[in-house]
């Protein structure tokens, strides 16, 4: 099962592999978050990512991290 869209998989990826940085689409797809929920939580520090030039990755293991920290 592929849970990325199309147009956010790259052909450096093998298919079903999860790169370790994820997008910000990415990162909504995987975590079912919004954009929004996401900065917030990147903001707070709740959640760590790296800017290169204009574009942001996400730390998978963080978001993972983050989510599994909201389990009840």
């Amino acid at each position: 099962m592929n849970i990325l869209p199309p147009s956010t998989q790259s052909d450096n990826h093998a298919d079903g592999v999860m790169p370790s940085w994820l997008t910000y689409t990415q990162s909504t797809v995987y975590a079912n978050l919004s954009r929004c929920t996401l900065w917030r939580a990147i903001d707070s520090g709740e959640l760590e990512a790296a800017k290169v030039g204009r574009a942001v990755r996400i730390s998978r293991t963080s978001l993972d991290d983050f989510m599994r920290s909201r389990c009840r």
